[in-house]
């Protein structure tokens, strides 16, 4: 997805139509400053801003996500595409958050022995403090399988 292709499309799509940033940001509900950053391609409208969008300028959604009117004959083709890097996104994501997850846990278990009570003299608290401590090296280990499985899906 070419966010600058999109944002220029949206633009062009809105001044056909006759209307301001303003008068658009009006009908969907949201800031003058949101179709800016659209149109400038910061940023992509929230999906919940899909349909009506398509509806005020009078285009498609694969027109929308492909940046671009799309004769008939080429339907079928560009929707194919935009499917594929739906997809691709999506897979990115997803791996991204087993890499953060992975991360977090690796914090989790690192920093766990560090709030711990080191010099425990009762049985009680010592046998508190190996639970403890074999609980930190078991969200370590979950972290770098998080870490790993994300790592694997980036990279595909």
């Amino acid at each position: 997805m070419e966010l600058q292709q999109i944002g220029k499309y949206i633009a062009a799509k809105r001044k056909a139509e006759g209307l301001t940033q303003e008068a658009l940001a009006q009908l969907l509900g949201v800031t003058n400053k949101a179709v800016s950053k659209w149109e400038n391609g910061k940023c992509l409208p929230d999906l919940s801003h899909y349909e009506a969008l398509c509806e005020i300028l009078h285009i498609s959604v694969n027109e929308l996500m492909a940046g671009k009117d799309i004769e008939e004959t080429d339907l079928k083709k560009v929707s194919e595409q935009s499917l594929k890097e739906v997809l691709r996104s999506n897979a990115d994501l997803s791996a991204m958050k087993h890499i953060c997850i992975g991360l977090l846990l690796l914090l989790v278990g690192r920093c766990l022995p560090l709030v711990q009570l080191q010099d425990a003299a009762s049985e009680a608290t010592q046998f508190i403090f190996g639970v403890s401590e074999g609980m930190s090296i078991g969200i370590t280990c979950i972290g770098i399988g998080w870490l790993i499985m994300g790592l694997v899906k980036f990279s595909k």
